[in-house]
């Protein structure tokens, strides 16, 4: 006499469901694998850090411009046939603020936009990314259903 497949294997399949290494493959699981793996979603995520930074570089031109310089003039002074030499050190700091310049607070709220433009795209890439995993999974499960079903009817036509 022939034991049936599935009364063969039922004991492994209980005891590896109990085990906490079940093989079980949801719709969660299914997203933070595509996280990882999708194209698209990797470059709107690598585009958004990289639009994080147009925000920081807007800000720049309305901070105060700070610059030093500096020289060392040696300078020689030959009379006859005697000669001196000096040295003559320099240093020179300027500090600079603009009161109002339209142009570079336009240019911070373009950068500001621009950065929130990035972050709604992200997430747009993010939902389309989530509607294409769930598309997927139900599909896969209307198609086990389906699969199931033709194995049922064919069994009940025997």
């Amino acid at each position: 006499m022939r034991i049936p497949y599935f009364q063969r294997i039922w004991p492994v399949l209980i005891l590896w469901s109990m085990s906490g290494i079940s093989g079980a493959f949801d719709v969660v699981g299914a997203y933070h694998n595509a996280l990882s793996f999708n194209a698209a979603y990797l470059n709107a995520s690598a585009m958004n850090a990289a639009a994080q930074e147009q925000q920081e570089q807007g800000v720049a031109p309305l901070l105060p411009q700070l610059s030093l310089s500096s020289s060392l003039n040696e300078t020689y002074l030959t009379s006859g046939s005697a000669s001196v030499s000096f040295y003559q050190p320099q240093a020179k700091a300027q500090i600079q603020q603009s009161l109002i310049d339209f142009n570079k607070f336009s240019s911070y709220g373009r950068n500001k936009f621009a950065t929130q433009l990035a972050d709604l795209e992200y997430l747009n890439e993010q939902q389309q990314l989530m509607f294409k995993v769930g598309t997927a999974y139900f599909n896969l499960l209307n198609a086990e259903d389906a699969f199931t079903a033709v194995q049922m009817t064919k069994k009940a036509l025997k």
